[in-house]
């Protein structure tokens, strides 16, 4: 599940029926002051902020106003400062992409005229619209952009903002190592300025820590204390009702279902009173999650298809393709297996589009359970495939970070300890002397050791698992596809072919010859296709004599001269592997007749004490074992190679080009048959 925190409100805090009236008063102020006062100008934005929540389409008109309004007194500051109002307003109407643009142009002019400030709030903008959009590899250099700005002028405000939106940024990238980091350096810098909201969003963050180490207690406290100083501090709404969102989430994890439920009844009354749809929208889908973790299914699929219209409308991609995916798993546990592969399915398309690989990874997991509780498995073995990859892919990607994100951990670790010895708790990022960095040190190179011997065992039984159930699916697939060939041979004979024998004998009796000899070639084709689907004579001859009538059957049929030497090797293998020798020795030869361009070769089988070699050898073209891969991975080869291993032996395929092709099968006797 997806961990949600809410964004800081770059508008004042005032609530939606509070501002208006503060807003109509203060548009009759403005009307009342001379057009070239400088105070007009600064009114104007006040009204600006005050109408955007409630009429940003206002608010918009308003921008525009003043910005012409500092551009008539060649006040250039108060031109940057109206364009960022304006960027504001484009994107609380969700006119995101005029929004980038406009705070792209705002933010160059500012650097050029040396306004750090105005230039970090219009990169901070950029960041928050690309996150808003579900592209966070494009919002973190600007949030790194705006950083710098703000340390310029030492605005510990602001930055305590953007370090937690570069948290919360990282949390929606799942990259969990580089999320604590920036949780703490939020906290630093609020304790540092003795910042209450700051502390409130930094205790968010260590929550969400202790969170993602299943310590849902102190997860807990440390949000509670947050919602505690938001509420003391009448911080923005939706800051609280987030932080209620956040509290639902550590309660359910810790199966505390009621308490969920009350806490997300407080944050949807926030939402509804301020109406606050985005906020609304993810708080449903957090109701669904919780009332399918607690098994209320039918609470469950209501609160899931609210959400979806109102996530779609208001492009919320990310959450909507987390939705999908939580209501796929949710319609399979309740055994609604084909709207669940629906939503997986959307879940798996949007992640991708969204770079989600995390949330196309759970869906995968889901589908392929799904497919194995209905005993699908071909397609839960594609899923599996698929889910393997995936995986290893944001390995991969993670691989770099980490031991970085270890140090990070044992980090946190030697804060709690600061935390239990100082009295006062939110000052326990203070210095724990040389002694216990040291220690930490030490306990950080044995973890990494440790990590690093427990990834590489994770690793290697992942892949001898994956390897085990590919050999297992080839097999039960093989079987299935003899079995069938089979079907289809008897019902060839017994149905079509018998019908064909009928229709002869009545054409005799007419002595219509012409479509005697039609029908008797019909019949003749009907018996070579369902010898073919599945050999009867191995049924009713044995192996040997089976192989041998191949060989001859070829030798009629072909112009190539082919010679056997070929011992007995009845009653050695099981009926099941018999068959795959069989077909092992039909598909070299058939590569021989199709590729070989040979005038002559050879079947050779030895019957020697404790193993069966069988051997095909041409002298045609042959090919290139080095350069001629695709030969070598042809799907032929490939399909040796799978029988091979069905019967417990070795292939070898030997080639020289323009000598010819040899290819060798080495199977041991069973115990049982020796």
């Amino acid at each position: 599940m997806y961990l949600f925190v809410g964004y800081t409100l770059l508008f004042i805090p005032l609530s939606l029926k509070a501002q208006k009236p503060v807003a109509d008063s203060l548009r009759k102020i403005a009307h009342s002051l001379p057009a070239n006062d400088t105070s007009i100008f600064e009114l104007r934005r006040s009204l600006v902020k005050a109408y955007i929540p409630f009429n940003a389409d206002s608010g918009k008109m308003i921008a525009k106003e003043s910005y012409r309004l500092a551009e008539s007194m060649g006040y250039k500051r108060g031109m940057v400062m109206a364009r960022n109002d304006l960027a504001g307003c484009y994107w609380y109407l969700q006119m995101y992409d005029s929004a980038i643009a406009l705070s792209e142009e705002t933010a160059k002019t500012a650097g050029a005229l040396y306004l750090y400030k105005e230039k970090g709030i219009a990169l901070r903008r950029i960041g928050i619209c690309y996150t808003v959009k579900g592209a966070h590899d494009k919002s973190l250099p600007y949030y790194e952009q705006a950083i710098d700005a703000f340390t310029h002028i030492a605005d510990t405000s602001s930055l305590i903002t953007l370090y937690g939106d570069l948290s919360r940024t990282y949390n929606q990238k799942a990259d969990h190592g580089k999320e604590t980091q920036y949780a703490f350096k939020v906290m630093e810098l609020a304790e540092a300025s003795k910042d209450s909201l700051g502390m409130a969003d930094a205790y968010q963050g260590v929550g969400n820590i202790y969170l993602l180490e299943d310590d849902y207690k102190n997860s807990i406290a440390y949000v509670e204390k947050a919602v505690e100083l938001y509420k003391a501090y009448k911080s923005p709404a939706d800051k609280l009702g987030a932080a209620y969102i956040f509290l639902g989430i550590n309660y359910t994890y810790n199966q505390q279902f009621q308490e969920a439920e009350d806490v997300y009844d407080i944050a949807m009354e926030i939402f509804v009173a301020n109406n606050m749809e985005r906020l609304k929208a993810i708080l449903l889908e957090n109701y669904g999650w919780m009332y399918m973790r607690s098994g209320q299914y039918s609470k469950s699929n209501d609160s899931y298809e609210k959400s979806f219209p109102i996530l779609s409308k208001l492009k919320l991609n990310n959450r909507l393709c987390n939705a999908y995916v939580d209501y796929g798993e949710s319609l399979r546990r309740q055994g609604k297996y084909e709207p669940a592969k629906e939503y997986l399915a959307k879940a798996i398309d949007l992640g991708k589009q969204t770079g989600r690989g995390d949330i196309v990874l759970d869906a995968l997991q889901s589908r392929y359970k799904l497919d194995s509780a209905q005993n699908n498995m071909a397609s839960a073995f594609v899923h599996y495939q698929k889910l393997n990859a995936l995986e290893d892919s944001l390995y991969t990607k993670e691989k770099e970070g980490q031991i970085k994100e270890l140090q990070v951990k044992y980090e946190t670790e030697q804060k709690k300890r600061q935390i239990v010895e100082q009295k006062d708790e939110i000052r326990f990022l203070e210095a724990t002397g040389l002694f216990k960095t040291r220690l930490a040190w030490a306990i950080g190179i044995s973890a990494m050791f440790l990590f690093g011997s427990a990834y590489w065992y994770r690793s290697y039984r992942f892949a001898l698992n994956a390897k085990k159930m590919e050999e297992e699916f080839s097999r039960q697939l093989l079987i299935s596809h003899e079995e069938e060939r089979k079907r289809i041979s008897r019902d060839l004979h017994d149905s079509v072919g018998q019908s064909l024998i009928l229709i002869k004998n009545k054409v005799v009796l007419h002595n219509d010859n012409n479509t005697v000899n039609m029908v008797s070639q019909a019949l003749e084709e009907v018996r070579t296709i369902s010898k073919a689907l599945h050999p009867a004579v191995l049924d009713n001859l044995g192996l040997t004599a089976s192989i041998k009538k191949l060989v001859q059957d070829a030798d009629q049929h072909t112009d190539i001269f082919l010679s056997e030497e070929i011992e007995n090797i009845d009653t050695i293998f099981p009926k099941e592997h018999e068959l795959q020798v069989y077909r092992i020795v039909q598909e070299a030869l058939n590569n021989v007749i199709k590729h070989s361009q040979t005038e002559s070769a050879e079947i050779k089988i030895n019957n020697e004490e404790n193993r069966v070699i069988i051997q095909v050898i041409d002298y045609g073209v042959g090919f290139d074992l080095v350069e001629d891969t695709e030969t070598l991975n042809s799907l032929g080869m490939r399909t040796l190679k799978e029988r091979t291993k069905l019967v417990g032996g070795k292939i070898e395929i030997d080639s020289i080009k323009g000598k010819g092709t040899k290819i060798t099968l080495v199977v041991d006797k069973p115990n049982v048959y020796a």
